[in-house]
């Protein structure tokens, strides 16, 4: 997300309509969209059919399980309003490596597309960084980092817990926290 990582402490992009991200129908498709654009900074997008149905995209006919998709977007927004000072006005930064299952999308041509099951995105406020990991599938998910750091996975409780081995819920957020 190039463009974020520049301009993302001026500018609020949208998802799109997601006419281009021609993956193939698999359960995760649509949630990992929605997680890449929450990595980017942009606010979501949900396209309807004319039976009101969530669908992938404006040219496709595949609907998406409403129930998956708004607990994902409820989760995803959660974070946005709660951890505002990031993920609306803070820097952009590299974030820390770790490991991930990978999982694997083909495009409409055929070509594979393999990435990490979590993404991740970090950003700078004040004296803080703070790197989100988002889990866009729908089983359980394990991150390893390479050294203890302080995370939580609620963003009102803010419940700290400490560790470099991570497990993270379906279609959910961790975020961890560090000085600058």
């Amino acid at each position: 997300p190039m463009y974020g990582y520049i301009y993302h402490e001026y500018v609020n992009n949208f998802m799109g309509n997601q006419i281009c991200m021609a993956l193939d129908s698999t359960d995760y498709s649509y949630t990992y969209r929605l997680a890449y654009s929450f990595a980017c900074g942009d606010m979501f997008t949900i396209v309807l059919n004319n039976d009101y149905q969530i669908v992938d995209a404006w040219c496709l006919s595949k609907t998406i399980n409403k129930d998956v998709a708004l607990k994902f977007i409820k989760n995803l927004s959660l974070w946005r309003n709660k951890d505002k000072e990031f993920l609306h006005y803070g820097k952009m930064i590299k974030p820390l490596n770790y490991s991930s299952n990978i999982k694997e999308f083909v495009h409409e041509d055929g070509t594979i597309l393999s990435d990490k099951a979590v993404l991740t995105v970090a950003f700078s406020f004040s004296n803080e960084i703070r790197q989100y990991f988002i889990n866009y599938t729908l089983e359980e998910q394990t991150i390893i980092l390479d050294k203890e750091f302080e995370y939580y996975i609620d963003p009102i409780s803010k419940e700290i817990n400490k560790d470099k081995i991570i497990k993270i819920k379906p279609l959910s957020v961790v975020a961890i926290r560090r000085k600058k």
